[in-house]
């Protein structure tokens, strides 16, 4: 799995040279077009002021469009220090504050969320057995049980693999959402496209603290009343921190008056996926005994 982390972070090296050439080539045609509704945007606010209908030409009115040609002008810089930077620090001090409350080195968390998120109660089930062989009575459940550590493995790469492409798109439909602003009635669409952007950056923060509550919990100790004594324990807490890490978008959200509309979508599938396993399980159980009734 760290392997994924790393082609990950290489994937992502690679991809935002190329993105930022393509960003050199369309910035100056965005910025021809922003000129245009300018011009445009101008000219209506003229024209309704001669008219007397009670528009004035303010220094708002006219400051304006000049300060969404100069954001156009300096984007890529301004796109590192207005939202880059600030959530760097935000995961900056998320991750200082994990390494002193588990007394364990950033570079381990990595593998510590694994280890909790593909933990597997070994014994107390009927016989001194653990889950897998609570869960082996039936095909079914064998199955689902098996989805279920798949995804809980690839879980934190899932939501940070879809942060990079979502990312991305905020990144290059940023100088678009600039010169649209300019539209009148149009104006909130700078708001929208910065608290989104914010928003999905966010994700990295939040599932740092999504980690670190994982890691807080004494999921391996042989004195936890939990796992010491009911066997299904560690597998409905499996299902519940998959869920939860795949909920990252939304608790992003809760940061930003208005989150992300693509976050709120991420991981929507895999989540109703999931969440439908407890109802599966159950019918599969009654399968299972109707069966052994007939037999």
């Amino acid at each position: 799995m760290d392997n994924f982390y790393i082609v990950l972070t290489d994937f992502e090296n690679k991809l935002r040279p190329a993105i930022n050439a393509f960003l050199d080539e369309i910035l100056p045609l965005v910025i021809m077009f922003a000129g245009v509704i300018t011009t445009i945007y101008l000219g209506y606010k003229v024209i309704r002021s001669w008219t007397g209908e009670n528009e004035k030409l303010d220094a708002a009115t006219l400051l304006r469009p000049c300060l969404i040609l100069a954001a156009l002008a300096l984007y890529k810089p301004l796109v590192i220090l207005l939202i880059e930077k600030p959530v760097e620090y935000v995961n900056e001090i998320v991750l200082t504050g994990a390494e002193r409350a588990t007394s364990k080195p950033r570079a381990n968390f990595r593998k510590e969320v694994r280890d909790i998120l593909t933990f597997q109660q070994n014994t107390g089930g009927p016989g001194g057995g653990g889950v897998k062989d609570l869960l082996q009575v039936h095909p079914v459940l064998e199955f689902f049980h098996l989805f279920v550590f798949f995804f809980a493995f690839i879980a934190g790469g899932y939501i940070l693999f879809k942060q990079l492409i979502v990312k991305t798109i905020y990144l290059v439909v940023g100088p678009f959402a600039l010169a649209f602003s300019l539209i009148v009635g149009n104006e909130r669409t700078v708001i929208s496209w910065f608290q989104g952007f914010f928003s999905v950056l966010l994700w990295l923060p939040i599932l740092s603290i999504l980690q670190t509550i994982m890691m807080l919990i004494p999921l391996q100790d042989p004195a936890n009343a939990f796992t010491g004594k009911d066997i299904i324990f560690s597998f409905v807490l499996q299902i519940v921190m998959v869920l939860i890490i795949l909920k990252t978008p939304q608790y992003a959200n809760i940061l930003v008056a208005q989150g992300s509309s693509i976050g709120q979508q991420a991981g929507g599938t895999l989540t109703s996926m999931i969440k439908n396993i407890p109802q599966t399980l159950i019918q599969a159980g009654k399968g299972g005994s109707k069966s052994k009734e007939k037999n």
